[in-house]
């Protein structure tokens, strides 16, 4: 009788899981080695708000609600067709749509947007187009908010205006309009000067 039958067994399994372990590796290698290289890139912009262009300092929590805010903003096909205007993207439009995403860095009031293709000079042209777009969008949006606040003022600055015309001077009529006037006009005046809220790009995205 095999005084150590249970020391074969041992040595037979032993062979069977060293097989089984380079049969696994190989299947791994050969799996990695069908995969196309992936390479990502990012571009890394700020929001500055209206409020810290005039000077305010915003705390860590408005920071994270004005991030998460222009984060969605960002992902909207409205911001994504600007970005299939830039040459870098013109020609390999469902590419791009399928490689870019964008998200809140853990730096509060940062946005990072990335992309990811198999060619690295192309993620990151791809991503600096994403942060042009998303920063083009914000200056039209600024501009169309601003024209339609001024509207209602720039017409009763007209209306004013060809009222006086028809006033004489020293008119009583005519000093309460001027009043009137040089208040609209400071006002106007001040909200043109309001940059308004933007896109700082920080960090162009790199191959």
């Amino acid at each position: 009788m095999d005084p150590n039958p249970q020391l074969r067994l041992i040595w037979a399994a032993k062979k069977w899981l060293a097989l089984f372990a380079v049969a696994a590796a190989v299947i791994v290698y050969l799996v990695s080695s069908s995969k196309a290289d992936e390479f990502e890139s990012e571009a890394l912009g700020q929001i500055v708000s209206t409020s810290q262009a005039s000077g305010e300092v915003l705390n860590e929590e408005e920071l994270l609600s004005l991030s998460n805010v222009y984060d969605e903003l960002a992902a909207t096909r409205t911001v994504l067709d600007i970005a299939l205007e830039d040459e870098a993207v013109k020609g390999r439009e469902p590419e791009f749509d399928d490689s870019v995403d964008v998200s809140p860095e853990s730096r509060i009031g940062v946005l990072s947007f990335n992309a990811v293709t198999g060619d690295p000079q192309l993620s990151a042209d791809f991503a600096n187009a994403y942060a042009r777009a998303f920063g083009s969008y914000l200056g039209g949006l600024q501009v169309e908010q601003l024209k339609k606040a001024l509207g209602p003022l720039q017409e009763r600055v007209n209306q004013i205006e060809e009222e006086l015309l028809e006033i004489p001077a020293g008119d009583p009529d005519r000093a309460g309009l001027e009043v009137e006037l040089g208040a609209i006009q400071e006002q106007i005046a001040s909200q043109t000067s309001n940059p308004g809220d933007s896109l700082r790009i920080v960090e162009q995205a790199a191959p």
